[in-house]
């Protein structure tokens, strides 16, 4: 037989219980951290281009392999036209040909901070270098993360983080990526500004297939 004061204790128990739970369940999402692809993998866009980005609609097919970076190993994201080196939160350091070449270096890298949370926001000074002839030129970007929310691509739905990025050379971006789950992004607008030093354009690219191992 259970008593009056037996009773009371289980139910206080059990609303502590349904308490934690349901504190649990209304804890905002966090991106704690970046998670690469393996290794080999790759993975392709449909890309639209327009203005300065370009003209027409095309494939983009993306591999990941490993190189090295003053002395430390870092991302190769690489297609048939170059080669983007990320660090290990996918932040741009540089560019270069498949060669190797070196065609611009950005100090600090350009990324996420994480973890990521909705309503974070930062900003960074960087320089970018273009090897080739030396010239420097400094820009501040911006960062905001906005939502979780769900997006359809061809490749599926998923639960990205849509980020806005804007920096002072008149380069927007709204990205909805998904860095803790697949390593990549599912779609990517980018739009250029009249006085951007290339020119107005527009790029949007979606994820076709999701990064799987050849």
């Amino acid at each position: 037989m259970i008593t009056r004061r037996a009773s009371n204790v289980w139910l206080l128990a059990a609303g502590m219980v349904t308490a934690l739970l349901a504190g649990c369940a209304a804890a905002p999402p966090k991106a704690e951290r970046y998670v690469a692809p393996p290794p080999g993998s790759s993975w392709t866009y449909a890309t639209r281009n327009s203005g300065s980005y370009g003209s027409g609609d095309t494939r983009l097919t993306v591999r990941l392999a490993e190189a090295t970076w003053d002395g430390r190993k870092v991302h190769s994201l690489q297609t048939t036209l170059q080669h983007q080196l990320q660090d290990e939160n996918a932040a741009l350091i540089a560019v270069t040909t498949p060669a190797g070449q070196v065609l611009v270096r950005y100090d600090p890298p350009i990324g996420y901070r994480f973890p990521l949370e909705v309503g974070k926001t930062w900003r960074q000074d960087h320089v970018a270098t273009t090897v080739v002839n030396g010239q420097k030129y400094a820009f501040t970007s911006t960062w905001t993360v906005e939502a979780v929310e769900d997006v359809t691509v061809p490749a599926g739905t998923f639960r990205a983080w849509r980020i806005g990025y804007a920096d002072t050379t008149g380069e927007t971006q709204t990205i909805w990526s998904v860095p803790d789950q697949l390593g990549v992004f599912a779609r990517r607008i980018f739009h250029r500004s009249a006085p951007h030093p290339q020119g107005a354009g527009t790029r949007e690219m979606e994820l076709l297939t999701v990064p799987a191992a050849n």
